[in-house]
């Protein structure tokens, strides 16, 4: 029989206290097998930050999400996405963030999640996407208001300013610009964009 040494516990431990403590709060009812699908990667841990477990998180974009309503943030940890409450949030740079975590006391404890992704629920982003938040959309499908679904949003880059779609389906490949003239709707619950994409872009060399 395995036991886990409380004085000196392992990362597994504590992710195992974690979900303990989670289950005795109302987020257990939001924790379930589909919680992935109801969150959005929208950054990384840079690095630790000061000896009493600080992180310091950078953002894909501004993070214009952050408010009171943010209880919680997501670190990937072996794949798993692990909720930590959090305890207080500063930035301290464009879209980096000092940030305390409950459960993360120490050092040592936060260095070990140097580079793990950062997510959070998906009804926290903005009813309206812009290009300083864009980046929130991939994985998304994206739908054309004429020809309907066309793809998964798979990768997005920005060329000088210019953000770029890239949209696989099936084994077709599509280079989509993005600007907020073209979008139509966007729904985060459903992660479903649609946008008026254009003409030409969809025709077959």
């Amino acid at each position: 029989m395995q036991f886990f040494d409380l004085k000196t516990p392992s990362r597994t431990a504590k992710t195992i206290c974690i979900f303990a403590f989670i289950n005795n709060t109302i987020m257990a009812q939001k924790i379930n097998r589909d919680i992935r699908n109801n969150l959005v990667e929208v950054g990384f841990v840079k690095k630790s930050q000061g000896v009493q477990g600080g992180i310091m998180v950078v953002f894909d974009n501004e993070p214009t999400f952050i408010d009171d309503s943010l209880d919680f943030l997501f670190l990937e940890i072996d794949g798993l996405p692990v909720p930590f409450p959090i305890l207080f949030m500063e930035e301290r740079n464009d879209a980096v963030f000092y940030t305390e975590l409950d459960f993360v006391s120490d050092k040592e404890e936060a260095r070990s999640y140097a580079g793990c992704k950062v997510l959070v629920e998906k009804k926290h982003i903005n009813d309206q996407i812009d290009s300083q938040n864009a980046s929130v959309l991939k994985g998304f499908s994206l739908f054309d208001t004429k020809l309907g679904r066309i793809g998964i949003i798979s990768e997005i880059d920005d060329y000088a300013g210019n953000l770029v779609f890239t949209v696989l389906d099936d084994n077709k490949e599509y280079m989509i610009p993005f600007n907020e003239e073209l979008l139509v709707k966007f729904d985060a619950d459903k992660s479903i964009i649609e946008m008026n994409c254009p003409e030409g872009i969809f025709d077959e060399e």
